[in-house]
């Protein structure tokens, strides 16, 4: 199963991106500073790179009991280690006895949350 990100905030990081190489572009047209017009040219290929990652791939995954979270150094869960489920200020935090993953349900999309919502209700375990 996977949790996908809104369509908005996808965006958001694509119109990043352009907007990065559009100032990066300009500056080097122009004969700006070199270095400052690198440095945007690089926000915009992390900017664009990050798009793309997030597009292909889900902000979370559920697959054979683990559940990753599609970042650079994010732990996976066993969903059978997890020994407690927090909700605060909208965000989901699971807890087991070795570690803690936070969920940002802002930038989740709303299918993919009632589906999120469904496989936490299933682990049988008391939100606090």
């Amino acid at each position: 199963m996977k949790v996908c990100y809104k369509h908005q905030h996808l965006r958001n990081y694509l119109l990043l991106g352009i907007s990065f190489l559009l100032m990066g572009g300009w500056r080097i047209l122009a004969s700006f500073d070199q270095i400052v017009s690198y440095l945007w040219l690089l926000l915009a290929a992390i900017s664009l790179t990050h798009y793309f990652y997030s597009r292909k791939k889900a902000y979370i995954t559920i697959k054979q009991g683990y559940l990753y979270k599609n970042l650079l150094f994010s732990p996976k869960l066993l969903l059978t280690d997890i020994k407690r489920i927090r909700k605060f200020a909208g965000d989901y935090i699971l807890m087991t006895e070795k570690a803690q993953l936070t969920i940002d349900t802002q930038i989740i999309d709303e299918d993919s949350l009632e589906e999120l919502e469904c496989v936490l209700a299933q682990l049988d375990l008391e939100p606090s």
